[in-house]
């Protein structure tokens, strides 16, 4: 299964994330370190908002308070993101779509295309490569047995033509 894959093939992390994801079991390492991230940024805005006044008071540029301020609140936003998009009702779909019409619909029909070539090479192809490879071998024969003739025949409609044209019999 996907989960015994992602076992073998990745880290812990790999694996618990890919078990909540389809088996919907566990928990998501990757949205708890989110989580963990965003109470240590409600943490650090609750420390500057206690201790911001006094800060921008001892602070020789107290705009700067302002801009961390600022900063940590764009990071809440990044972080809480991060979260929708990791989410299992986002993933899932993605999910459903690479199993469902990738792997069981355009893989099988792939399967079904790749087995109808392999029919068309070995009962069309392959045959008329052996005749013309046996064509090619009593040419050669020919050619081997009477090397001063140099005449190569060449079969049209049933008469036989050497290489100057001439014509060399039925």
């Amino acid at each position: 299964s996907a989960v015994s894959l992602a076992a073998h093939f990745g880290n812990d992390v790999v694996r618990d994330a890919t078990r909540f994801y389809i088996t919907g079991s566990g928990s998501n390492p990757i949205l708890d370190e989110l989580l963990q991230a965003n109470a240590t940024l409600a943490n650090a805005r609750a420390v500057l908002s206690r201790y911001g006044p006094s800060a921008k008071a001892a602070c020789s540029h107290p705009a700067n308070i302002d801009r961390v301020s600022q900063l940590l609140t764009e990071a809440d936003g990044v972080v809480r993101g991060v979260a929708l998009v990791l989410s299992p009702q986002h993933v899932y779909p993605y999910y459903r779509t690479v199993v469902d019409d990738v792997l069981c619909d355009r893989l099988v029909s792939g399967l079904a295309w790749l087995v109808l070539a392999q029919v068309a090479v070995g009962c069309l192809i392959l045959p008329a490569l052996s005749c013309a490879a046996a064509r090619h071998l009593e040419r050669w024969a020919a050619l081997r047995e009477a090397p001063d003739a140099r005449v190569l025949l060449v079969e049209v409609e049933g008469v036989h033509i050497g290489l100057d044209g001439s014509q060399l019999g039925s």
